[in-house]
This record gives structure tokens, sequence and C-alpha cells, in this order.
């Protein structure tokens, strides 16, 4: 089952996070955000700025590929002090499904929860 659009797009390592919303299939990511991840104290912090953004359309659903270790919808980044949690995010971003991903191996390394109704895998 496909995530539920419009899907907040995040590559999120140490030294910058990429924010961008994927509003359908086929459709181009839109707005590109590019921001030193030191600059915030929490990836909510960073996910909530982008998304405050008045071009930013409003996600149902993340898919955040990480650069960390995921394991059961938790996570740090190795480089970083940001902390991650599938049902934290999901809940204050008011999201239906959160993926949580590896960036250097995505289908290997994968958590996800969905916040109403069933898990998305995908």
């Amino acid at each position: 089952m496909p995530p539920p659009y419009p899907v907040l797009l995040a590559d999120i390592g140490g030294t910058y996070a990429r924010f961008a919303v994927l509003t359908s299939t086929g459709a181009r990511p839109a707005p590109i955000w590019k921001v030193p991840t030191a600059s915030f104290r929490t990836p909510l912090d960073a996910l909530q700025v982008y998304l405050d953004e008045p071009r930013t359309p409003r996600p149902r659903s993340t898919c955040l590929a990480v650069a960390g270790r995921v394991a059961g919808g938790v996570t740090r980044l190795t480089n970083a002090p940001w902390r991650f949690d599938l049902d934290g995010i999901g809940v204050a971003l008011g999201l239906e499904a959160v993926r949580l991903v590896n960036d250097r191996s995505p289908g290997s390394s994968a958590s996800s929860k969905r916040t109403t109704q069933p898990t998305w895998y995908g």
C-alpha cells in the first residue's frame, strides 16, 4: 500500500538535513529545503520550521532517511545529537503514517508506524 499523499520526504545526516514534499505519484518533490543540522536542537524543530513555510503543502505522511541505525522506530544520528521517535514525530505533526529508514540501505533497515489504520510498509 502506498503512503498517503502528500508525503514529507527527508534525507537527514549529521551535517545537513534536506526536506521536500511529494504531492502525488509522479510529481516532483518541492519545495526543497537544505539546512545545517546543527541549526536546530531537534529534528522536530527543523521539520516544524519547514512545514510552517506558506508554500509547503501539509503532508499526511512522511519518510525520513536518517544517518543512523534504525531499530524499533527509534534512532539517533551517528554524528549529531538528534534522536528520532516514530510515535513522537507522527503525533506532533498530525501524520497518518511515518516511516524511518537508514539512509544507506533503506530496504534492509526500516521501521514504520501508522498512527491510524494498518501500518504502512514500503
